[in-house]
């Protein structure tokens, strides 16, 4: 039998060589169709070569971003949340102002450890709050005293090195938080790649009959590039979760609705397996029998020096 030669790489080409053999071997009239044969072959291996490059190129473009801490050298963060807009009116204004103003702003500690099972210990712990006896409203001296209750570490969870929450026991809210400080892409990535974040924004209870349900979550790798030597990816967060309809009650027909919407842009330095920067935005919206809209800016830095006393906290 004759040898058969296949070139493919998704194209579908096959050559038969005995059937080119043949074919030179036909009167010099037919030759036309030895020559067109070759032709074909060289415009295919042309393609075929182009193919192979661009993949080889595709291939060297695509970085594995992982988080890397070393069993001695935890990494920390510090982590801002800050209220920089709301309409709540009427009451609940009154109280919220009552209590610690229009804008509120909250500052933790995000500290990374090794375990060693090779996951890594995440948690956010707040700066300590001291008696403040010219508050006249109390409200320092109540977060103090439910400090010294309940300890300093408001969120305790756990990750891999792709960052996704491995501590499924915490509530929503919780794993919410650690997804959106922590989770990287499960496979390596090039510039232009989405992948979806691991995070339910909006959730309901009951019976709540939904006639509205819309979600969009999507994060690109938008810039691969070099600073002081080490190999950063910039990354672009965006979602979007609206729910909106009854709550299944009969005697209630009254129509609610809540919706959120988060972007960010975060650096990440791939050498080294840690954020550079991170800054985001959570707009909530949740109408009931009035509109309440409020706005949230969030921001993660490196801490290069980190204090003692967060690295003895249980």
């Amino acid at each position: 039998m004759g040898t058969r030669s296949v070139i493919g790489f998704g194209l579908g080409f096959q050559f038969n060589t005995r059937f080119a053999a043949r074919v030179s071997r036909e009167p010099l009239g037919r030759t036309k169709v030895t020559s067109e044969t070759n032709k074909m072959r060289s415009q295919v291996a042309a393609l075929l070569c182009m193919l192979a490059v661009s993949n080889s190129s595709a291939q060297e473009n695509k970085v594995l971003l992982r988080w890397k801490i070393a069993a001695n050298k935890p990494a920390a963060f510090e982590y801002v949340q800050e209220t920089i807009s709301s309409n709540m009116n009427g009451r609940m204004q009154d109280f919220m102002s009552s209590l610690s103003g229009p804008k509120t702003k909250d500052t933790n500690v995000c500290l990374l450890t090794l375990l060693p099972n090779g996951n890594l210990s995440v948690k956010l712990v707040a700066n300590p709050i001291s008696d403040d006896t010219s508050d006249q409203k109390g409200f320092t001296q109540m977060m103090a005293g439910m400090q010294r209750d309940f300890g300093r570490v408001n969120l305790r969870g756990e990750i891999d090195a792709s960052g996704a929450v491995t501590s499924f026991y915490m509530e929503q809210s919780q794993k919410n938080l650690l997804a959106m400080l922590c989770e990287l892409p499960k496979d390596s990535v090039s510039i232009g790649d989405t992948w979806p974040l691991h995070a339910n924004l909006v959730w309901v209870k009951g019976a709540f009959l939904a006639d509205t349900a819309i979600r969009v979550s999507t994060v690109r790798l938008v810039r691969l590039g070099e600073e002081s030597g080490d190999l950063c990816a910039e990354l672009e967060y965006s979602l979007f979760e609206n729910v909106s309809g009854y709550n299944g009650r009969r005697s209630d027909k009254t129509h609610m609705g809540i919706s959120f919407k988060y972007t960010c842009t975060a650096e990440f330095n791939v050498t080294q397996g840690q954020w550079n920067s991170l800054e985001g935005f959570l707009e909530m919206g949740n109408k009931y029998h009035s509109y309440i809209r409020t706005k949230q800016r969030s921001s993660l830095r490196r801490i290069d020096n980190i204090p003692k006393d967060m690295l003895q906290i249980e």
